[in-house]
Parts: C-alpha cells; structure tokens; sequence
C-alpha cells in the first residue's frame, strides 16, 4: 500500500504494483485474487506507450466460468483433433464414458458432416432443405442438387416445372429393382 494506516476499508488506500516470481497458496486449498474489475494477464508495462495492452496467454488444467467471450471477431479452439461438449467434471483420459452435450449455434461450416452410429437424424419441424453456403439469403435462395444411392420416400412432388425424370428401371419383384437392365 501506499500509505499506512489507514481505517482499514480496502477503498481507502492507495495501491502499489507488485512484481513477484510466483504466489503460492495454502497446500489442498483454494486461492483466492479478489477484484471488483477483471484479472487481466498482460504485459510487464502493463500498458503500451499508445495505451494498448498486449494480453498474454493463461495456461490452466481447466478453466471453470460461466460464458466465453471473444474480444476479436472470432474465437479459436486449438486441438490436435476434436472439440468435444461433454459432461461438466470429465476429463480425457478418464475412465468413465463422456456424457456428450448438444451444440447450439447459427450456423455450421464443415467439410463434412458423419454420424458415429449406423444412421443419421436431421431434425426439423417442416422441410429440409439443401441450398448454397448462402442460405436462406433473404429469400435469394440457390437450390443444390442432392445425392444419394438410394431414396425412400412416400411421395415426389414437382414444386416448379412440369417433368418428372427417372431412371429407366424395371422392376423385378416386389421392393426390388434390377438396376442392370437400364
């Protein structure tokens, strides 16, 4: 502090920085750094001639809070492999089996996407559509071609245009196709 005594409420005194090689807290016990601001990890100016700050890295086992933010446009996750969302507590390595959690976002921009069991489940209250990296666009739509080896369906419907093509199939028996007989 820079000066004593005082009355003893922390608002009253005028404070010094302290340069030290580490803190070290009670053995099997939690520490504490209080703030009524934010802990910032910066440079040993703290600010730069030009008033900005160069912030440095945290290294933590885990990091416990309740939100992220990113102060750029984007926030980076870096992994040698996968981001995972599992249970609160579990840790790579452990014994137990992860508890996966849903993810909520905007939007998805992947290669690919791939189920880890036999089937995949696109959930929706009306249509599934497939349209350019664009999206819905305002209504600027681009539609896409799907693909596939087979499709089962209860029903085609032309939406825009008069024909319908197919394959020149002819069916063997019933549920069958001979796909060699074109």
């Amino acid at each position: 502090m820079a000066r004593i005594p005082s009355d003893g409420i922390a608002e009253n005194y005028s404070y010094r920085p302290i340069r030290v090689q580490g803190v070290r807290f009670a053995p099997n016990g939690n520490g504490y750094l209080g703030t009524e601001g934010e802990i910032r990890i910066t440079s040993s100016g703290f600010r730069q001639p030009d008033g900005s700050h160069i912030y440095r890295p945290l290294r933590a086992g885990n990091i416990y809070g309740t939100s992220f933010i990113s102060t750029t446009t984007n926030a980076y996750i870096g992994t040698d492999n996968e981001v995972r969302f599992v249970n609160k507590g579990f840790i790579d390595g452990d014994v137990s089996t992860p508890t996966y959690r849903p993810l909520r976002c905007g939007d998805i921009t992947a290669g690919h996407i791939a189920s880890d069991s036999g089937n995949m489940y696109v959930g929706s209250d009306d249509e599934v559509r497939i349209v350019s990296r664009g999206g819905y666009n305002g209504g600027n739509i681009t539609w896409r071609n799907l693909r596939a080896n087979l499709l089962y369906a209860n029903a085609v419907d032309i939406h825009t245009g008069t024909h319908v093509y197919k394959a020149n199939f002819r069916r063997r028996s019933k549920g069958n196709v001979d796909r060699n007989n074109r």
